[in-house]
């Protein structure tokens, strides 16, 4: 008997191999039994694999998917009970069930040995072809049962994890979807993407007001290897590289070890995903752990997943923030610069726009000095939000103003700004407003 098997029967045991119909193996070093074997089973229409040796045997098992081992207990060189314990001791085959072959019945330390090395039957020579079809059939439809049973639990823990990275997509989207406000925005992601991912730091770096690099926006946890008023420069260093780049990467702490005079950190390893919107480089996103914690492929690409939401989302608040910008631009030019000064009197006023951009535009006010030394004052509000009630309300604030300066009462006034109301802008525009005179 061998000592021990050859090494390369190891090397690959674990390697994957496409699916494939499982097949049973034939093992005897006597090519006529091997033969007989093999008309005897024929007939039961599976894929058959021979082998005249237990060396053989092994390397077929390497890569074939076999569900049952017709085995001869007595050959030369490895024998059958050498070639059954080492097909027991690999975690890939150890479940084959195994019929061992002999021709001596009347051999009871033989089969007891048998048994012991993990044989479940065996058979002897002649063979009756009926009974050992009989136990070859059974033997594999017990093996198509196990099979689709790991099928099916396989598929099961595959919907699992893609239900628990939708479940990680969804919370991340949530925080992306319900906040206009950047600021509020980045504070919300940070702290899922560090619950989600269990991270010890987390961060976005974001275009510089002149756009030939990034600078850090937002973080949390420990402090990141990067000098807070650090600049990246595209396609330098580490973080440089992968907005130059654009792909997704893993960063070593060696990776990350910065060049400047940035703050010691414990980050061991790191994260890092190019936020992308509209086909632009908006900035990155990274995850950092300390040592003991290492992220893997898995939650890289999870993270990669989510960077995507994430940038539409930083670039939809960034264009909210930019239109409130806008907005109220606008509207402050379509109000008074100052207010009028009077001897006897003193106005003041105060304009705070909403903090959504959505929601600016229809307000305004309006202070002015009429004959007599009189001070004409007017507030009110257009229904409707944006660009649109902005410059509405500049429209009616003239008119209004044309109609005091001409000397009009309020009263008389306010009914000749609905007429030019109705018969320019039409009923589907409402508005309230006040217009009272002074005399001090």
């Amino acid at each position: 008997m061998a000592a021990s098997e050859p090494e390369a029967f190891y090397s690959s045991a674990e390697a994957e191999r496409p699916e494939q119909r499982a097949g049973v193996l034939l093992v005897d070093d006597s090519p006529e039994n091997l033969t007989a074997l093999e008309a005897v089973l024929e007939p039961l229409g599976e894929r058959l694999v021979s082998a005249q040796s237990g060396e053989q045997a092994l390397r077929a098992l390497l890569r074939e998917e076999v569900a049952v081992i017709l085995l001869d207990v007595r050959m030369a060189g490895m024998d059958g009970v050498e070639t059954a314990r080492i097909i027991r001791s690999r975690p890939r085959t150890r479940h084959i069930p195994i019929i061992f072959l002999t021709a001596q019945a009347s051999d009871v330390e033989e089969i007891a040995l048998a048994y012991a090395t993990g044989a479940v039957d065996y058979v002897v020579k002649p063979f009756e072809p009926d009974v050992l079809r009989a136990k070859v059939s059974a033997f594999v439809e017990l093996s198509r049962e196990r099979a689709e049973r790991v099928r099916q639990s396989r598929a099961r823990a595959q919907a699992e994890a893609v239900a628990a990275t939708v479940r990680k997509l969804q919370i991340v989207s949530d925080a992306a979807l319900a906040h206009l406000e950047l600021d509020e925005l980045l504070a919300e992601i940070l702290e899922r993407a560090t619950t989600l991912f269990d991270a010890d730091a987390a961060g976005v770096l974001l275009h510089d007001d002149d756009g030939l690099g990034l600078s850090l926006r937002a973080s949390r946890g420990e402090p990141f290897p990067l000098a807070a008023d650090e600049r990246v420069t595209f396609g330098e260093g580490a973080l440089g590289r992968v907005a130059d780049e654009r792909r997704p990467v893993l960063l070593s702490a060696v990776e990350l070890a910065p060049e400047s005079d940035a703050p010691a950190s414990p980050i061991d390893n790191c994260l890092v995903v190019p936020l992308v919107a509209s086909g632009e480089l908006i900035g990155l996103l990274y995850l950092g752990a300390r040592p003991g914690r290492r992220f893997g492929g898995a939650d890289l690409e999870l993270l990669a997943l989510a960077g995507e939401r994430v940038a539409v989302a930083i670039e939809h608040a960034q264009r909210y923030a930019h239109e409130l910008e806008l907005v109220e631009i606008l509207q402050r030019s379509l109000l008074p610069e100052r207010l009028p000064s009077h001897p006897n009197l003193e106005l003041a006023a105060r304009y705070r726009p909403s903090g959504v951009a959505a929601q600016v535009g229809g307000d305004w006010y309006d202070a002015l000095v009429l004959a007599h030394k009189r001070i004409g004052v007017m507030i009110g509000d257009i229904v409707g939000h944006g660009v649109r009630a902005a410059t509405t309300m500049g429209e009616l604030r003239g008119a209004l103003r044309a109609f005091a300066i001409e000397g009009h009462s309020p009263g008389q006034a306010l009914r000749q700004l609905d007429r030019v109301v109705q018969a320019t802008i039409g009923q589907g525009m409402v508005a309230t407003a006040m217009f009272l005179i002074l005399d001090p």
